[in-house]
């Protein structure tokens, strides 16, 4: 995935169907919050979340390891069901495993798996 400029707008603008940022999110339980981290060798986070969550609201955080600093990938609007009809993640009966993973680039991509097309989203970039 390393192809992607450093100012390429993510998620590209064809996917905003799919996932959107967005400048807030609605006050929980009607969004979620999550922090990935490079400490875990698939450098990926990822739950399932019912189907039934129309849209779902997600800030991502992201970590470089355990207890390090964390940066803000970015606040997203995401269609679950869009997702799963472009096999962006992966079908579980009523919800979906959504997976995001951090490539080596510091590239954030949504992802069933490595066999699987990835959707870039955002950045966590450590480097100062």
């Amino acid at each position: 995935m390393g192809f992607l400029a450093e100012n390429t707008e993510l998620p590209p603008r064809e996917f905003v169907h799919l996932v959107a940022r967005v400048s807030a999110l609605p006050s929980p339980p009607d969004s979620r919050e999550w922090t990935g981290n490079d400490a875990r060798e698939s450098r990926d986070h990822h739950e399932l979340v019912s189907l039934n969550i129309v849209p779902c609201f997600l800030r991502l955080l992201w970590q470089s390891s355990d207890g390090a600093e964390t940066v803000e990938v970015g606040k997203f609007k995401m269609s679950l069901r869009g997702l799963a009809s472009a096999d962006f993640v992966q079908v579980k009966g009523k919800q979906v495993r959504l997976r995001f993973v951090r490539k080596t680039d510091g590239l954030v991509v949504i992802q069933q798996n490595d066999k699987h097309m990835a959707l870039p989203v955002g950045r966590a970039d450590f480097r100062r």
